[in-house]
């Protein structure tokens, strides 16, 4: 079995999901976009001191999906209400290198998410 990487995925009904991105990029290219439903793109960065970036993906056809209010709720917090855009359609929370790359969501950061978010699932989902 590959190596994987964590990420956290809230869809537009506000259900949090824990998920398995396989490590290497091309096949983590086609879960992120699976699991966003298209292309993706970067929607915000969250600088911490504690790991690297956690980046939010979302559908870069987000216009076109529906509102997901749990996901601008717990973007906003974790940016100290500094929220950019109103947030439609699923999220995908991942952390990211300075190269980049995709890497696991920090732990601390998760739990912050896993906090803010009022309906998550217990088991991690692989793609």
């Amino acid at each position: 079995m590959s190596a994987t990487i964590r990420a956290l995925l809230i869809d537009a009904t506000g259900t949090l999901t824990d998920l398995h991105l396989d490590a290497d990029e091309h096949r983590q290219y086609t879960q992120v976009h699976d699991a966003l439903g298209g292309r993706f793109e970067v929607i915000r960065n969250v600088h911490t001191t504690y790991g690297p970036a956690t980046t939010a993906l979302v559908n870069d056809e987000f216009d076109k999906q529906p509102l997901n209010t749990v996901a601008a709720r717990v973007l906003g917090s974790l940016l100290n209400g500094d929220l950019a855009a109103i947030t439609q359609g699923p999220m995908l929370f991942v952390g990211r290198k300075n190269t980049g790359a995709l890497t696991s969501v920090p732990e601390a950061m998760a739990a912050r998410i896993r906090a803010l978010c009022p309906a998550a699932t217990a088991t991690p989902t692989p793609l």
